[in-house]
């Protein structure tokens, strides 16, 4: 760099998030916002994604997986009345319960007595949060009326009051 070149401004992703999230509508709207500069800006995507590739690739590890756990989990179909039909039946069948994907990945048929135990303790947590979730927001919903927002009926301190109730 000569001497009279003047250094360009360190980009951060968090500026860039702070700018994007300026007049957004929602978190989706800034995301839009921030990947279309991002786009834009290769040093910025390059920050934003890195740290994320491991994370993305297991994201759509876990995705396959879930996909497959449901499709395993429902019961079979009935009987199929054409051939595309017999074809999806045929696909939805190929797998037994043993080929459930616990949440650690293992199989079903290849679990140990420790891999199930984890396995129901990660759902059993999971059920526990989704349903204290679910109960603070039917209090939360009860109180509203019409087309009122949360944040014109209630503070933070009384959403934290109406959490606490569900704990």
């Amino acid at each position: 760099m000569t001497a009279t070149a003047k250094a360009l401004p360190k980009i951060t992703v968090a500026d860039a998030a702070r700018r994007a999230l300026e007049g957004a509508t929602s978190n989706e709207d800034a995301a839009k916002r921030l990947l279309a500069e991002a786009q834009r800006v290769p040093e910025l995507y390059r920050k934003i994604i890195e740290p994320h590739e491991f994370s993305a690739c297991l994201a759509a590890i876990s995705q396959v997986r879930l996909s497959d756990r449901a499709a395993i989990w429902k019961a079979p179909q009935a009987a199929p009345k054409s051939k595309t039909s017999v074809r999806a039946l045929a696909r939805a069948n190929a797998y037994t319960l043993l080929d459930f994907p616990l949440p650690n990945g293992i199989r079903l048929g290849d679990a140990t007595a420790s891999d199930i135990t984890e396995a129901a303790r990660v759902y059993q947590a999971q059920a526990v949060d989704m349903q204290q979730k679910a109960n603070w927001l039917g209090l939360i919903a009860a109180k509203l009326k019409g087309t009122k927002r949360v944040s014109q009926v209630f503070s933070a301190q009384e959403l934290e009051g109406l959490q606490t109730q569900v704990l």
